[in-house]
């Protein structure tokens, strides 16, 4: 769909994903944000190779992951 561009998958298990808000950063931007479903899951896409950092959070969970390569 978009040569060059790459998409990132996620599942977030172990909490109540109502709520829960999934963003990608790259030096302190938020590049994208989309909300988890009701299974958890989440999907980024048209993304450029390179290195991110990704948050999950709601109401009562705050999830960083540093250094994401993509």
């Amino acid at each position: 769909e978009h040569p060059g561009r790459w998409s990132s998958l996620g599942l977030g298990l172990g909490s109540e994903t109502e709520a829960v808000e999934a963003r990608l950063f790259q030096e302190d931007v938020v590049i994208t944000a989309v909300t988890l479903d009701d299974l958890g899951n989440f999907t980024f896409t048209g993304l450029e190779p390179g290195k991110y950092e990704l948050t999950l959070s709601g109401q009562d969970i705050e999830i960083h992951v540093q250094n994401l390569l993509i």
